[in-house]
């Protein structure tokens, strides 16, 4: 059996237009834009530099049903390149793409294999003139398909490998659109070796192997719901052993970060922690969103409710911030808690009486209907008098901290 070596993509959303970033700064929103194209040209980059044997695609080459021209053109140029280099691309066009949509279309170069919207498709892949593996696909030809596809692939071939292209979701998926639903037992049993899914774009090894069956997640973040580095895995079969590494090609990144602000006393000294974290991002990415997230207790607690002061922390980190690797805050949530000790006189009347209602409060009494409850007895262990008194003190905690915040 011969060895194997390929990219699996999905998700590219080629002219993505970054809904809700078009008020940054042109020189900015201009490096936004390109990102899904750059992030593509990476992925051609790493298939030449590897000497794949082809890359797959599974789905939402670009953004909409209506493809720019520019991105076709830019598509096209790409698979050009690979084409100069032996390397093939099987490409499933999903519900973002889907085939009925009303564009002007780009004629792509023999190295293209697209695959129909009519049927699942079956195609050889060659090397040396000897077949070394089978790839099936379906294009959505429109954007709602919600029949279960998958079962409706089914092996053809005696080739060495047999890999499944689907643009779906697992079957009772909520957080996304449930497009060409799949049970996993529905994959397992096609006795394929190796499934490229797309249409999540969150990185998952849904199985490991026999066969795996992996979401690379999409090629380029878009926002603060698609944190963290993006890209594509590059996968290679030796006999019937598989092993696969993500490669994370995204040149725009948007992250969450936590600043403890226990130890922080000043604005002064928020802002120099905040810029510190921003160097720390701005060496390891070429651009970065960010949602910051003030955590710990801090003195700093009633100044930062004051109204406009996040705003204006936010604009001034952003002032100073540049168009080359830049590190921008979109937004600043703050979950400090206050010093009780800085509130005690002003809140005295209103915290002495919510803690005496507290300190007598039954516990118990409340758990009753939880331990009524034979999955919870079944499963969670009776709380020892210190749990007890430590989910008193969290409440207290909580309360007062709302009441606080609220005031301010």
């Amino acid at each position: 059996m011969s060895h194997l070596k390929f990219i699996h993509a999905a998700d590219v959303h080629l002219d993505s237009p970054f809904i809700g970033l078009s008020q940054l700064p042109e020189d900015i929103f201009q490096q936004v834009k390109e990102s899904t194209f750059r992030a593509f040209e990476k992925m051609i980059d790493l298939a030449i530099n590897e000497k794949v044997d082809f890359i797959v695609i599974s789905g939402d080459v670009y953004d909409g049903e209506e493809r720019s021209l520019r991105a076709q053109l830019f598509f096209q140029k790409q698979m050009e390149r690979l084409q100069k280099n032996g390397i093939n691309a099987y490409v499933i066009y999903g519900n973002h793409d889907h085939t009925s949509g009303d564009s002007l279309q780009i004629d792509l170069p023999e190295n293209v294999f697209t695959f129909s919207d009519q049927e699942v498709e079956c195609v050889n892949v060659k090397r040396h003139g000897k077949v070394i593996a089978s790839i099936y696909g379906f294009s959505y030809p429109e954007r709602s398909v919600f029949e279960n596809m998958s079962k409706k692939y089914e092996r053809k071939t005696n080739a060495p490998y047999h890999i499944g292209l689907l643009h779906g979701s697992l079957a009772g998926e909520r957080d996304h659109e449930p497009y060409c639903p799949f049970k996993l037992s529905d994959l397992l049993e096609k006795n394929f070796d190796y499934w490229a899914l797309g249409h999540i774009h969150k990185r998952q090894v849904l199985h490991e192997e026999s066969p795996t069956i992996l979401y690379p997640g999409n090629l380029q973040g878009r926002h603060m719901k698609e944190t963290g580095e993006k890209g594509v895995y590059l996968v290679e079969f030796h006999e019937k052993n598989v092993s696969y590494e993500f490669y994370p090609l995204s040149n725009i990144i948007f992250q969450e970060q936590l600043i403890d602000l226990t130890n922080i006393h000043s604005i002064s000294q928020l802002l120099s922690t905040v810029q510190e974290k921003k160097e720390e991002l701005r060496m390891k990415y070429e651009g970065t969103f960010c949602k910051l997230t003030l955590t710990g207790r801090s003195s700093l607690f009633r100044k930062l409710h004051q109204d406009g002061v996040i705003e204006e922390i936010k604009e001034h980190l952003n002032d100073i911030e540049h168009k080359n690797k830049f590190v921008w805050i979109l937004s600043i949530n703050n979950e400090t808690i206050p010093n009780k000790e800085d509130f005690i006189e002003e809140s005295s009347l209103f915290t002495q009486d919510f803690e005496a209602v507290l300190d007598q409060y039954e516990i118990d009494e409340a758990l009753k209907p939880l331990y009524k409850n034979t999955s919870f007895r079944r499963f969670i262990a009776p709380f020892t008098k210190e749990e007890k008194e430590e989910i008193i003190r969290e409440a207290k905690e909580f309360i007062f901290y709302e009441w606080l915040k609220n005031r301010n």
